[in-house]
């Protein structure tokens, strides 16, 4: 499965130890890009993509399988990152889909009042 959106917060590093060794896990929040938008938390386990080069803000494909685990009788559900694309920065996005103010401001100085 995948989803477009954009980065809006990258949390800290966790990591840790369980029964089948080390691990590290980071959160990432991603807003999608609908006419209702969702924000979604995904997990990159075990640093499968490099979120380094990413900011908050830029648009990404994001890449995911979706697992839920039993845990005394609770059931979570994880959004695991596999792969990432950088699409490019959010602002660069909005002009392209929604045009710049540019023609706008023109217009607005050709009224005759």
């Amino acid at each position: 499965m995948e989803i477009i959106g954009t980065i809006k917060k990258k949390m800290e590093k966790q990591s840790g130890q369980s029964d089948k060794g080390s691990w590290t896990k980071q959160d990432f929040i991603l807003e999608t890009l609908e006419k209702f938008p969702r924000t979604v938390c995904v997990t990159n386990w075990k640093d499968k993509v490099s979120l380094e080069s990413l900011d908050e803000e830029d648009l990404v494909k994001v890449f995911i399988n979706i697992e839920s685990n039993e845990y005394k009788g609770k059931w979570y559900t994880d959004l695991k990152v596999w792969k990432m694309e950088k699409i490019y920065k959010a602002q660069t996005a909005v002009n392209q889909t929604y045009g710049t103010m540019d023609g706008v401001e023109q217009q607005d100085r050709d009224l005759p009042f």
